[in-house]
Protein backbone atom coordinates (compact mmCIF):
# COMPACT_ATOMS: atom_id res chain seq x y z
CA UNK A 1 0.00 0.00 0.00
CA UNK A 2 2.78 2.38 0.71
CA UNK A 3 4.32 1.66 -2.56
CA UNK A 4 0.97 2.31 -4.43
CA UNK A 5 0.44 5.90 -2.49
CA UNK A 6 4.67 7.07 -3.58
CA UNK A 7 3.51 5.87 -7.56
CA UNK A 8 0.75 7.78 -7.43
CA UNK A 9 2.42 10.83 -5.94
CA UNK A 10 5.11 10.50 -7.89
CA UNK A 11 2.72 10.39 -11.14
CA UNK A 12 0.94 13.67 -9.89
CA UNK A 13 4.43 15.40 -9.17
CA UNK A 14 5.81 14.66 -13.05
CA UNK A 15 1.77 15.28 -14.33
CA UNK A 16 2.18 18.77 -12.53
CA UNK A 17 5.80 19.32 -13.33
CA UNK A 18 5.11 19.02 -17.60
CA UNK A 19 1.94 21.09 -17.39
CA UNK A 20 3.50 23.81 -15.49
CA UNK A 21 6.26 24.26 -17.86
CA UNK A 22 4.50 23.28 -20.69
CA UNK A 23 2.41 26.47 -19.59
CA UNK A 24 5.60 28.67 -19.57
CA UNK A 25 6.41 28.01 -22.91
CA UNK A 26 3.60 28.97 -24.13
CA UNK A 27 4.01 32.40 -22.65
CA UNK A 28 4.34 35.69 -24.80
CA UNK A 29 7.61 36.14 -25.76
CA UNK A 30 8.75 39.47 -25.39
CA UNK A 31 10.01 41.36 -28.39
CA UNK A 32 12.55 44.37 -28.75
CA UNK A 33 10.60 47.03 -30.46
CA UNK A 34 13.20 46.41 -33.91
CA UNK A 35 12.50 42.69 -33.77
CA UNK A 36 8.42 43.11 -32.82
CA UNK A 37 8.12 45.72 -35.92
CA UNK A 38 10.19 43.29 -38.37
CA UNK A 39 8.04 40.72 -37.67
CA UNK A 40 4.59 42.74 -37.75
CA UNK A 41 5.55 43.97 -41.19
CA UNK A 42 7.20 40.40 -42.44
CA UNK A 43 3.63 39.02 -42.04
CA UNK A 44 1.23 42.38 -42.89
CA UNK A 45 3.00 44.21 -45.32
CA UNK A 46 1.19 43.24 -48.35
CA UNK A 47 3.17 45.30 -50.63
CA UNK A 48 1.03 43.93 -54.06
CA UNK A 49 0.28 40.53 -52.94
CA UNK A 50 -3.14 40.34 -52.22
CA UNK A 51 -3.07 36.70 -50.44
CA UNK A 52 -1.64 38.86 -47.32
CA UNK A 53 -4.22 40.45 -45.11
CA UNK A 54 -3.11 44.19 -43.72
CA UNK A 55 -2.77 44.43 -39.91
CA UNK A 56 -5.76 46.47 -39.50
CA UNK A 57 -8.23 44.00 -40.87
CA UNK A 58 -7.39 40.91 -38.51
CA UNK A 59 -8.71 39.83 -35.23
CA UNK A 60 -8.13 41.82 -31.83
CA UNK A 61 -5.87 38.41 -30.68
CA UNK A 62 -3.65 39.18 -33.78
CA UNK A 63 -3.27 43.11 -33.16
CA UNK A 64 -2.78 42.90 -29.42
CA UNK A 65 0.68 40.61 -30.38
CA UNK A 66 1.77 43.77 -31.97
CA UNK A 67 -0.35 46.88 -30.62
CA UNK A 68 -0.80 48.02 -26.86
CA UNK A 69 -4.61 46.38 -25.81
CA UNK A 70 -6.01 50.04 -26.35
CA UNK A 71 -5.01 51.25 -29.93
CA UNK A 72 -6.05 47.12 -30.53
CA UNK A 73 -9.72 47.67 -29.39
CA UNK A 74 -9.73 51.26 -31.28
CA UNK A 75 -8.97 49.49 -34.74
CA UNK A 76 -11.21 46.49 -33.63
CA UNK A 77 -13.88 48.97 -32.96
CA UNK A 78 -13.23 50.46 -36.06
CA UNK A 79 -13.83 47.12 -38.19
CA UNK A 80 -17.14 46.28 -36.64
CA UNK A 81 -18.18 49.70 -37.23
CA UNK A 82 -17.27 48.92 -40.94
CA UNK A 83 -18.72 45.65 -40.95
CA UNK A 84 -22.02 47.17 -39.36
CA UNK A 85 -21.98 50.36 -41.71
CA UNK A 86 -20.84 48.74 -44.96
CA UNK A 87 -18.94 51.36 -45.46
CA UNK A 88 -15.66 53.15 -44.10
CA UNK A 89 -15.72 54.59 -40.85
CA UNK A 90 -11.80 56.56 -40.19
CA UNK A 91 -9.29 53.93 -40.81
CA UNK A 92 -9.56 54.75 -45.31
CA UNK A 93 -5.61 52.94 -45.43
CA UNK A 94 -3.30 50.44 -44.50
CA UNK A 95 -1.99 51.46 -41.43
CA UNK A 96 1.26 49.77 -42.30
CA UNK A 97 2.16 52.00 -45.16
CA UNK A 98 -0.83 55.23 -44.97
CA UNK A 99 -1.67 54.70 -48.09
CA UNK A 100 -4.82 53.04 -50.08
CA UNK A 101 -3.07 51.48 -52.46
CA UNK A 102 0.80 49.67 -52.38
CA UNK A 103 3.29 51.36 -54.17
CA UNK A 104 4.87 49.84 -57.43
CA UNK A 105 8.07 47.86 -56.14
CA UNK A 106 7.62 48.25 -52.56
CA UNK A 107 10.62 48.01 -49.82
CA UNK A 108 10.45 48.81 -46.50
CA UNK A 109 13.51 49.99 -43.97
CA UNK A 110 13.06 49.94 -40.41
CA UNK A 111 15.29 51.84 -37.77
CA UNK A 112 14.97 51.48 -34.04
CA UNK A 113 15.33 55.15 -32.96
CA UNK A 114 15.10 54.42 -28.97
CA UNK A 115 13.06 51.97 -26.29
CA UNK A 116 10.25 53.77 -27.71
CA UNK A 117 10.30 54.65 -31.34
CA UNK A 118 11.15 52.67 -34.30
CA UNK A 119 10.85 54.39 -38.00
CA UNK A 120 9.73 52.95 -40.96
CA UNK A 121 10.54 54.27 -43.94
CA UNK A 122 8.33 53.09 -47.28
CA UNK A 123 9.48 53.17 -50.56
CA UNK A 124 8.42 52.19 -54.02
CA UNK A 125 8.05 54.00 -57.36
CA UNK A 126 7.31 57.74 -57.12
CA UNK A 127 6.48 57.16 -53.68
CA UNK A 128 8.40 57.70 -49.98
CA UNK A 129 7.43 57.86 -46.47
CA UNK A 130 8.49 57.95 -42.92
CA UNK A 131 5.88 56.21 -40.20
CA UNK A 132 7.22 56.47 -36.50
CA UNK A 133 5.64 53.77 -34.54
CA UNK A 134 5.89 54.65 -30.74
CA UNK A 135 5.97 51.96 -28.09
CA UNK A 136 5.17 51.55 -24.69
CA UNK A 137 5.48 48.87 -22.17
CA UNK A 138 2.05 46.29 -21.77
CA UNK A 139 2.91 43.39 -19.35
CA UNK A 140 6.36 43.73 -18.78
CA UNK A 141 6.89 43.55 -23.22
CA UNK A 142 6.74 46.65 -25.82
CA UNK A 143 3.96 46.88 -27.89
CA UNK A 144 3.11 49.81 -30.61
CA UNK A 145 0.70 52.65 -28.83
CA UNK A 146 0.32 54.79 -31.59
CA UNK A 147 1.57 55.49 -35.23
CA UNK A 148 2.35 58.76 -36.38
CA UNK A 149 2.21 59.47 -40.11
CA UNK A 150 4.25 61.83 -42.32
CA UNK A 151 1.57 64.58 -41.67
CA UNK A 152 2.04 64.24 -38.63
CA UNK A 153 -1.39 62.79 -37.46
CA UNK A 154 -1.49 60.16 -35.10
CA UNK A 155 -3.21 56.69 -35.49
CA UNK A 156 -5.01 57.12 -31.93
CA UNK A 157 -6.13 60.50 -32.77
CA UNK A 158 -7.78 59.15 -36.39
CA UNK A 159 -9.73 56.45 -34.24
CA UNK A 160 -11.15 58.79 -31.28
Amino acid sequence: MIYHSKNTFTKIFLMTTILFSSSISFAEQCLSPQKLTEQMYKKHFSGRNDDVKPLAATSIQNLEKYLTKPLAKKIDNDNKCQTKTQMLCNLEFDILTDAQDSPEKPRYNITQISNTQVNVMISGVDYKKKITLKFAQENGCSKISDILYPTHQSLNHLLK
